[in-house]
């Protein structure tokens, strides 16, 4: 009876508990979702500010550009009247805004008036401005958000025409964020407008002058304790978070703190600028009232662990009994199991076992073992024999490896091995000692094994095993046989993996330029550089040798020449104007025939001459090249860039194809210049090409001079420059100027 009471008094107290714990978790799937539907309605209104103030800059520019007095103003040129007079007038319906910028630019692309300011008056703007450069090819009207040098505004461009629709100029409006946030604190949100970092150059008259790890906070009279906020958490955790979350702003348990959503603002090409981050402050206390219902939780769980442990001790006896019940079936089981694995001939176990046990062995090797001419034993001596042959031989392998061992056919079996290499040593040296001896028969036969063994953990392990075992066979002195994959299968899966992780995954930050000095033999210094790719991958720097043909057969070879040209040619805008340099093309990149715009565009966007940079092309493209190659590389040189052939004199040599480019340099492959001192053939064909470069007008590079012996051939020849470890070795940053 009191046992019976004691059951129903836990069966009534687990059932409420359950009860407690369904109805805790309705509330706090209650709370949640008022947390979501705050934050929501938080984040739909910003969203409706952003749009609607975006909107009106651009009513308001679209407004004032029918305004008949600035059209007249305009046409006249009289531009002093956009001071004097008073008809730029702010539309009614807009006044709620304040400190609306306008802008005004005439047709030639000259600034004609600047509400906040007159010192940039006349100036030229459309170099400065590319999308008033793209609007003036195609005068239409936009509005976008953007950064400028001061923050990051809403604008809205008008062009302006007369009554012939005659294009005059543009109007411009400008407005800011900080009216948003305004009204969004009368709610108790608080907002924080960050600028990406990437901006952190241009804005060098920032309004706000808040800075946080180069992120600009572009709203002004920011809350302090969101200041502070952004200040412990750092920005990053902020704009990576894009789901809402809660962060407290005191170290009270139950203190009231901010739901922090953060809105990405994205310009009119989709990227995003910056990130609109509201501290929405908690005032239906939401957060406390989830800390509460998980302190009630953890009370009741405990409660529930002293019913458990009541309940499990007052039946620990049953429970015993029942396991060892429990335990005598699964022993009989398991025996039954076994016996339905085990290969009657030999004792060992069947394949079957060996793909269940395999799982749990993963991190060992297989060895495989058969036994040469085992057919012949079969036949000359029978099938009886046969059988008690590979009884014997499973047994003393077993005894030897203290374990069972598995047949996967015939007379091939498996084992799993922490120390293949040992163990196979020791299994051959007891049968080449002790001969295998069937009494029955009256027979001692000598017996030997051909091992293989791979990793267990290889995909169609037993394949792989056989080709191992198949491989010892034909090398009778080897121990065993060891299952690889070809090394240059794994080193391509490898740097092709590797190139495929530093242009796609790392964009291009793992491809670095590393910079070789060029000698100049008459004035004795470094004349330029030459840029070399290297990949690095943890910690590790590898040449071209290691990655080059991976990368042009997988076709990373024209990504990562243009990751050298945007990197190269960043780097030598750093350095003195009388340094140039030389940098690699390829025939893929001719192919593309967009070269010529990327290298003009890199030019153009790290303000660099052409003539500082040397375009080094290898021979088989002048010599086995298209007409497109050859009218590009010409296009190019006439541009200013200067041209080099690599490697001259490795297998094209086409002199007649020499003709049509004007060639400034031609470089000596390096396999001729590292022989000089021992193969007269190299020294008679590198006098040959100095002689025909000569005479062609072209200066000549020897590459590959080690030392001080080349370099002394290399000036009896009137080579002009030398390239080498003698001089110079590679080196990510360039040690001193020329």
């Amino acid at each position: 009876m009191v046992i019976k009471t004691k059951k129903y008094i836990y069966i009534f107290l687990t059932a409420f508990f359950l009860f407690f714990i369904f109805y805790f978790f309705l509330l706090q799937n209650y709370i949640y979702n008022s947390e979501k539907s705050y934050t929501q309605a938080v984040k739909d209104e910003i969203s409706t500010l952003i749009r609607k103030k975006n909107s009106d800059t651009f009513a308001i520019a679209k407004n004032l550009a029918q305004n008949q007095q600035l059209i007249k103003t305009l046409q006249t040129k009289d531009y002093s009247k956009f001071y004097t007079s008073n008809f730029i007038r702010i539309p009614k319906e807009y006044l709620q805004y304040h400190n609306i910028r306008i802008h005004i630019v005439d047709k030639e692309g000259r600034q004609r008036y600047l509400s906040w300011t007159k010192n940039d008056l006349g100036n030229y703007i459309l170099n400065a401005r590319d999308d008033l450069k793209i609007l003036y090819k195609d005068p239409k009207p936009l509005h976008s958000i953007s950064v400028g040098k001061f923050s990051i505004a809403f604008k809205g461009i008008v062009p302006i025409y007369d009554e012939q629709h005659h294009f005059l100029g543009i109007i411009e409006t400008i407005t800011f964020f900080n009216s948003i946030a305004k009204t969004l604190q009368e709610g108790a949100v608080y907002s924080a407008i960050i600028i990406d970092k990437k901006f952190y150059k241009r804005l060098q008259y920032s309004i706000s002058q808040n800075f946080i790890d180069n992120y600009n906070i572009a709203n002004i009279n920011v809350k302090p304790e969101i200041m502070g906020l952004l200040k412990q958490y750092g920005i990053t955790y902020f704009i990576k978070n894009r789901s809402f979350h809660y962060i407290k702003d005191s170290n009270s348990y139950l203190d009231t703190g901010y739901y922090v959503i953060n809105i990405p603002i994205k310009n009119i090409s989709h990227q995003t600028i910056a990130y609109y981050v509201a501290f929405i402050q908690d005032k239906y206390h939401l957060a406390q009232k989830k800390a509460l219902l998980n302190l009630i939780l953890l009370l009741f769980f405990i409660l529930f662990l002293a019913i458990v442990y009541l309940a499990l001790k007052e039946y620990k006896r049953n429970i015993t009994l029942i396991q060892n019940l429990d335990a005598e079936v699964k022993k009989q089981i398991d025996e039954k199991t076994e016996l339905l694995y085990i290969d009657t001939t030999t004792g060992a176990y069947k394949k079957t076992k060996y793909d269940i046990d395999r799982l749990d062995n993963l991190k060992t090797k297989t060895v495989i073992f058969n036994i040469k001419n085992f057919s012949k034993l079969n036949a000359y001596y029978g099938f009886d024999t046969g059988d008690m042959i590979l009884k014997i031989c499973t047994k003393r392998v077993e005894n030897l490896l203290q374990r069972k061992i598995y047949r996967l056919n015939g007379d091939e079996f498996l084992f799993f091995s922490y120390d293949p290499k040992e163990e196979i040593k020791a299994l051959k040296q007891s049968f080449s000692n002790s001969p295998v001896k069937i009494r029955k028969k009256d027979l001692s036969i000598q017996l030997s094994f051909a091992f293989g063994v791979a990793p267990t953990k290889l995909d169609k392990i037993i394949s792989k095993l056989s080709i191992a075992v198949h491989e010892a066979k034909e090398h009778p002195f080897s121990h065993f046989m060891y299952y690889r994959e070809k090394s240059i299968d794994s080193n391509f899966i490898k740097f092709n993996a590797l190139l495929y992780e530093a242009i796609y995954r790392e964009d291009g930050t793992k491809i670095i330029p590393y910079f070789q000095g060029i000698y100049d033999n008459k004035k004795k210094k470094i004349y330029k550089y030459e840029a070399l790719a290297r990949l690095e991958n943890n910690g590790k720097i590898y040449s071209p040798y290691y990655f080059i043909d991976v990368a042009q057969s997988s076709g990373f070879i024209h990504e990562i020449t243009n990751v050298m040209i945007e990197k190269s040619f960043a780097y030598l805008a750093t350095l003195p104007q009388n340094i140039e340099f030389s940098i690699n093309i390829t025939e893929h990149d001719l192919a593309t025939k967009k070269l010529k715009d990327l290298l003009l565009e890199t030019l153009k966007k790290y303000e660099l001459e052409p003539q500082r940079i040397t375009l080094e092309i290898l021979e088989g493209i002048t010599s086995n090249g298209t007409k497109n190659n050859i009218k590009q590389l010409n296009q190019l040189k006439a541009l200013g860039f200067k041209l080099a052939i690599d490697d001259f004199g490795v297998e094209y040599s086409n002199f007649e194809r020499l003709t049509e480019i004007d060639i400034d340099f031609i470089k000596i492959d390096g396999k001729y210049i590292k022989t000089l001192l021992t193969n007269k053939k190299s020294l008679q064909i590198v006098k040959a090409i100095a002689n025909f470069a000569h005479t062609m007008n072209i200066q000549v590079v020897a590459e590959f001079v080690e030392n001080k012996e080349i370099e002394k051939i290399i000036q009896s020849l009137d080579i002009e420059y030398s390239q080498g470890y003698y001089f110079c070795e590679p080196s990510a940053h360039i040690k001193s100027t020329i």
